[in-house]
C-alpha cells in the first residue's frame, strides 16, 4: 500500500515500490495518486522480476526491503547485489533469515551501521528488526 515508499517521495526524486500482491500495488498506486505523489512508480511484480527488470538499469539510494518471514531468495539477493547501492535498509520479522541474509551482503562489501530491534507485537515472538547496512567500497 506504499507503508514505505510513498512517506520517502520528494520532487523531483522518483521513489519506486515494488509489490508483488496485486491489490497492496494498486492501494500504493490509488495512494500515490490521492496524495498527489506523481514520481512515486509502483510495480506490480516479484522482486526478482523488478530486480531482474526495470529497476536493473537504475541506481538506487537507498534500497528498503521488507522480504517476507523467509528472507530474500538467492535470485533476489544476486539482484540486490547488482544494484550495488551504496545503502540498504532492510526490514526483517524473522531473525533466522536475516542472519542469513545479513551473512550474505557483509560477504559481498555491505557493512551493518545499525541495527534496531522493535517488539511491535508484545506478549508474542514476534519480533521486527530494522538494518542500515552501507556498501563499503574497499571490500566490493
Amino acid at each position: 500500500m506504499g507503508t514505505f515508499c510513498l512517506p520517502l517521495v520528494r520532487q523531483p526524486k522518483e521513489v519506486v515500490g515494488v509489490e508483488a500482491d496485486h491489490e497492496a500495488a494498486s492501494l500504493a498506486q490509488e495512494n500515490a495518486q490521492r496524495n498527489k505523489l506523481p514520481s512515486a512508480k509502483i510495480i506490480h511484480g516479484t522482486t526478482e522480476q523488478a530486480l531482474f527488470g526495470h529497476l536493473a538499469q537504475g541506481s538506487y539510494d537507498p534500497v528498503i526491503l521488507d522480504p517476507p518471514r523467509s528472507g530474500l531468495t538467492r535470485h533476489a539477493m544476486e539482484g540486490l547485489l547488482g544494484l550495488a547501492s551504496p545503502r540498504i535498509i532492510y526490514i526483517s520479522c524473522d531473525p533466522t533469515t536475516l542472519a542469513r541474509d545479513l551473512g550474505r551482503l557483509m560477504a559481498r562489501g555491505y557493512e551493518c551501521r545499525q541495527i534496531q530491534p522493535l517488539d511491535l507485537f508484545p506478549h508474542t515472538f514476534h519480533l521486527e528488526t530494522v538494518v542500515l547496512l552501507e556498501r563499503d567500497e574497499r571490500r566490493s
